[in-house]
């Protein structure tokens, strides 16, 4: 970390005190929300202050007082039904099910034997053309014919 001049220090310890006027508080704290230099030395001052600095008296109080000044978050309830709602639809067993389906759809339509054929044809062929684009040409060919 950088050395802090020690104007700066001063000036950050009278902040902290709040010996400062209106007008230079809003300067150094809106220097606090985009100056990480102007941080750096808040920090320090802070730090070189801490011995001075009362603090809480009950801490545990203090603690919590803070817990019960954060936003709720839903209650538990509402977060399982929600969750046990959408939880069928993200289960492996139902996408295992869907693949299952689906390829007997196609095994039964011959899909993969068409393919299959398609590719036997391509292997025996001359090189005339690429492959790739033998079998790009054969499938959209075949799903052309087979969306009419």
């Amino acid at each position: 970390m950088s050395q802090q001049r020690p104007e700066d220090l001063t000036l950050w310890r009278s902040y902290i005190r709040g010996e400062l006027d209106t007008n230079t508080e809003s300067r150094l704290e809106a220097l606090l929300q985009g100056d990480e230099a102007a941080f750096a030395a808040y920090n320090a001052a802070l730090f070189s202050m801490e011995c001075e600095l009362p603090g809480p008296k009950d801490e545990e109080a203090y603690r919590q007082s803070i817990i019960e000044k954060l936003p709720q978050t839903h209650t538990k309830e509402r977060r399982f039904r929600s969750s046990k709602r959408k939880s069928w639809t993200r289960h492996p067993l139902l996408h295992y099910a869907i693949a299952a389906t689906l390829t007997a759809l196609l095994l039964g339509n011959g899909v993969f034997d068409k393919i299959s054929a398609e590719t036997n044809q391509l292997m025996n062929r001359p090189n005339s053309s690429s492959l790739s684009e033998w079998m790009m040409k054969a499938t959209t060919g075949w799903l052309d014919g087979w969306q009419r």
